[in-house]
């Protein structure tokens, strides 16, 4: 997890949460997802925060999956907030 600080066709090259600069290899079968729904590489901007899942490969990281943009559960667990408590309105509970 991290944010993009490069692309290029075959690669991206993030900076973790603790700093590091990370390069994981893409290869043509790794899935993209923005906001949920399917992407491409082109969708991917320098900046952007990315969720990757990757296996080690030797020394490198290859990626299966990225995503980035905004994630659903933080999109549900932000619409939840506005939701009454549960059970504070069910006139059974007394």
């Amino acid at each position: 997890m991290g944010k993009v600080t490069s692309i290029s066709d075959n690669s991206i090259t993030v900076e973790t949460t603790s700093k590091q600069s990370v390069t994981v290899e893409l290869p043509e079968q790794t899935k993209f997802e923005k906001s949920g729904s399917p992407a491409t590489l082109t969708d991917l901007k320098v900046g952007d925060k990315v969720v990757i899942h990757a296996d080690a490969s030797g020394s490198k990281l290859v990626a299966h999956e990225v995503r980035f943009g905004v994630m659903k559960g933080k999109q549900s667990m932000q619409d939840m907030k506005g939701m009454p408590g549960m059970g504070s309105s069910s006139p059974d509970h007394k």
